[in-house]
């Protein structure tokens, strides 16, 4: 009999659950690719996959939905956030309770929380303020005290591999089998070679390719980048070594042309953004974004909602 129960709530929720809703939930979609489904009220983090040199997935590291979109947008963010009402940070994905340590990693304030005892630059936190002092400098810098040296955001311990990692051309660490080059590490002596030509070049032994300072294991990818166009296979377009994609949104409450012009400037200061275009009249907000590493698609969404607009979906090409 209870199971008989059970049916009958399952088959009532499915009766009262609009058609449109179940048709339009996107989160099959959004956990591989990450966003927020509207419908259900879930965000969902992008799948990370780990892979080999040759660029096979070899584990993919998935995570549960977050029902908070406060908690989601914190989580999301390029350098992370935090969400007042959970009392919860996210800083290079890990999870912090500082309200101060979130401020200080989007420079709101000093990079060092006292609180703490901790740094934030570079998207990197530390205890060590001489290695603050290091991730702080644009071209990095090596701490004495911890015998790591920091260039780009990346460490090391090796200090012939950091006078490497410092080298405008790059070189190669004899104590370590590494070599360094267009910010990339390979312990490939092609490849590094590679790395030192002018337009790069493909490595047939790893399939791995450089070019514009990017690194493919997609050899049409590797032609495309090399003359700013399109693979076909992969059906992504570069430009300077980044994949551009094109990023539609639908935004309610663009008929205020004040709205309309502070999310086309917001919009224009993300970095990697070009052709901005907003149809007032339908609501559409089209623009390009360069994958960099420093804004994606995501943070032209935030970008439009501290506007103070809604945005109703999105769309990438």
């Amino acid at each position: 009999m209870r199971w008989l129960i059970g049916l009958g709530l399952v088959l009532v929720g499915l009766l009262v659950t609009p058609a449109s809703a179940l048709a339009d939930c996107t989160c099959p979609k959004l956990i591989v690719q990450g966003g927020w489904c509207d419908d259900c009220k879930l965000g969902h983090v992008k799948t990370v996959a780990s892979r080999d040199l040759k660029g096979d997935v070899i584990a993919a590291a998935k995570s549960d939905p977050i029902k908070c979109r406060d908690c989601y947008e914190a989580r999301t963010a390029a350098i992370g956030g935090f969400c007042v009402t959970h009392s919860i940070g996210y800083l290079d994905g890990a999870k912090v309770k500082c309200q101060t340590c979130v401020a200080a990693a989007h420079g709101a304030n000093d990079s060092w929380c006292d609180a703490c005892g901790m740094g934030h630059a570079a998207g990197r936190s530390t205890k060590c303020k001489e290695c603050l002092s290091a991730l702080e400098k644009d071209n990095g810098g090596w701490c004495d005290k911890c015998e790591t040296g920091y260039v780009g955001g990346n460490d090391t311990k090796c200090k012939s591999c950091y006078d490497a990692m410092k080298s405008d051309k790059g070189a190669w660490c004899e104590k370590c089998g590494l070599g360094y080059g267009q910010g990339h590490e390979t312990k490939c002596k092609e490849c590094f070679a590679n790395m030192q030509l002018e337009h790069g070049g493909w490595c047939g032994k790893c399939e791995t390719g450089y070019a514009e300072g990017a690194q493919t294991w997609c050899q049409s990818c590797f032609e495309a980048i090399q003359k700013d166009g399109r693979c076909t296979k992969c059906e992504v377009t570069f430009k300077d070594g980044s994949v551009v994609r094109a990023l539609e949104l639908h935004v309610s409450g663009l008929a205020d042309n004040d709205a309309a012009d502070k999310i086309k400037d917001a919009l224009k200061d993300l970095p990697g953004t070009s052709d901005v275009k907003i149809d007032k009249d339908t609501g559409i907000v089209t623009l390009k974004i360069r994958e960099s590493g420093k804004a994606n698609a995501h943070d032209a969404y935030v970008a439009v909602r501290r506007c103070g607009c809604e945005v109703r979906t999105t769309k990438t090409s």
